[in-house]
């Protein structure tokens, strides 16, 4: 199907229109008061922060461009108190009953939901009903690598702590695949990565995951004598919301625990707590701090388990989890363990789900059927996600517009319109909500015109958007939340 949307075979009316519509839609969110378009054309812009605040240039404006540091696996930690059992919590299953309210269907600028919605009346009430102790409740952001290192995570993390409560990062890898905003991780030792939706040999038998879809085991070596055989270290990092750099609680979520082995946690260079883990079922640990702490080190020695995530939470509140997949289409949820998967999720207080993908599919759809095939893959990924947690609910963001070059000339995949169809006809087939981040940008042909921004809001790849452009559709994001929950207060 040829895109007759694409910019540089339309007329000069039509660039006009939608470069004008796309500057509408950043003064919308404007990440800054002025921008200069082809070097010599400077627009200004009103400003605008959703979030109440303006940080200059702020952590969450640049990506973490930095080697993963790597700490001296010659150093051994000494522990000289007597090692006691940990005790490891199973998962178990709850079964809440939310209350079910009618409400206007939303109206323009807001959330996207089928006509009979009411739209997102557990996650309010979630909200409505939060404590600020004890467990938090979550929104887990799964995406591709357009979130990468908290991006946009980290704006709706800052909103919704600002808001409700909650402190800390929330979940973190036990080794990063790439470097986080707002948490320096360090490793020791030879760590193997996991993934449900990468290669075969990528993959765990099992298919349990965690939470997270994404699992890590380190290599033991039964010669070693003294020291550890792995150790992962977290440290909060100097920027970013101050919210993000304390948490209280760490809670360490394992598989099923086939050998002994000896874990050891540390804060702040002293010994928090050392103990053995014994064979048993999936589950996790919790660490609770009297005292507010940025930084911890898990220290490992015998056999590893597989070992799903760390989380780093305060006590109550919100959590927000950024869990990024790079290369992952967003379908391959529906591979992973059912009942292990759905256990890890309930016993986590979910009240939002995000999903945010479809990129790393269109430029391998060539026709409507895929397009509609790909809708339907994305289905049933909702479908789980409301069998295994009726209690929350759930939003799925659209693709971005995306180019490929043809000779000389950027071009929108032609099919980029037909994805985002099939995923918003699912969206409302099934009662979630959809953001249209393709209309946000100002529709195919759309994302030429981001990457030639001053400064650009897109890469020279013409796929991904720069920390400034994350940052602005990061906002508009939560500009649409915003208004959705606005409509639940009471």
């Amino acid at each position: 199907m040829k895109n007759n949307a694409n910019l540089p075979g339309g007329s000069a009316a039509a660039f006009i229109a939608t470069l004008l519509l796309a500057f509408s839609l950043i003064s919308y969110v404007n990440p800054q008061s002025s921008y200069v378009l082809f070097g010599n054309v400077v627009f200004h812009l009103p400003q605008w922060d959703p979030l109440g605040e303006r940080s200059g240039s702020d952590a969450l404006d640049a990506m973490v461009i930095e080697a993963i540091a790597v700490m001296d696996t010659n150093v051994v930690l000494d522990v000289k108190e007597p090692l006691a059992p940990f005790k490891s919590i199973p998962l178990v299953e709850q079964s809440p009953n939310p209350p079910v309210v009618k409400l206007p269907a939303p109206g323009p600028g807001q959330l996207l939901f089928k006509e009979s919605s009411s739209g997102w009346v557990k996650f309010a009430a979630a909200l409505h009903q939060v404590k600020q102790q004890g467990d938090p409740l979550r929104v887990i952001h799964y995406g591709d690598s357009q979130i990468e290192g908290d991006r946009m995570t980290g704006l709706l993390r800052s909103y919704f702590q600002s808001r409700y409560g909650g402190t800390g990062p929330g979940m973190q890898p036990l080794a990063p695949f790439v470097p986080h905003a707002a948490v320096k991780h360090e490793t020791v030792g030879t760590w193997h990565r996991y993934v449900s939706f990468g290669r075969r040999d990528q993959r765990l038998t099992s298919s349990k995951y965690g939470s997270r879809g994404v699992a890590h085991a380190y290599m033991h070596d039964s010669s070693r004598k003294e020291g550890f055989d792995a150790v992962a270290h977290f440290q909060s990092r100097g920027w970013g919301s101050r919210s993000f750099r304390s948490y209280r609680r760490v809670t360490l979520s394992h598989g099923p625990i086939t050998e002994p082995f000896e874990l050891s946690v540390f804060s702040h260079d002293s010994l928090w707590q050392s103990g053995f883990m014994e064979p048993g079922p999936a589950g996790h640990i919790v660490l609770e701090s009297k005292e507010p702490i940025s930084n911890v080190s898990l220290a490992f020695k015998g056999p590893s388990p597989v070992l799903n995530h760390v989380s780093l939470d305060g006590m109550g509140g919100v959590a927000v989890d950024n869990v990024a997949m790079r290369g992952s289409s967003g379908y391959t949820f529906t591979f992973m363990d059912e009942a292990h998967f759905g256990n890890s999720l309930k016993v986590s207080n979910v009240g939002l789900v995000i999903l945010q993908f479809g990129g790393n599919s269109i430029p391998h759809i060539d026709s409507e059927a895929k397009a509609k095939t790909y809708g339907r893959k994305i289905q049933r990924q909702i479908q789980l996600f409301k069998r295994l947690l009726p209690e929350a609910d759930i939003l799925l963001v659209g693709p971005s517009d995306m180019a490929n070059k043809e000779g000389l000339i950027w071009v929108s995949y032609p099919f980029v319109s037909s994805v985002r169809d099939a995923m918003q006809e699912v969206a409302m087939a099934e009662g979630v909500a959809y953001f249209d981040m393709l209309e946000l940008m100002g529709g195919a042909g759309s994302m030429s015109i981001w990457a030639a921004m001053k400064p650009p809001l897109a890469g020279p790849d013409h796929i991904h958007f720069t920390p400034s452009g994350a940052r602005l559709v990061g906002k508009a994001l939560v500009k649409a939340i915003d208004n959705e929950l606005a409509r639940h207060a009471h």
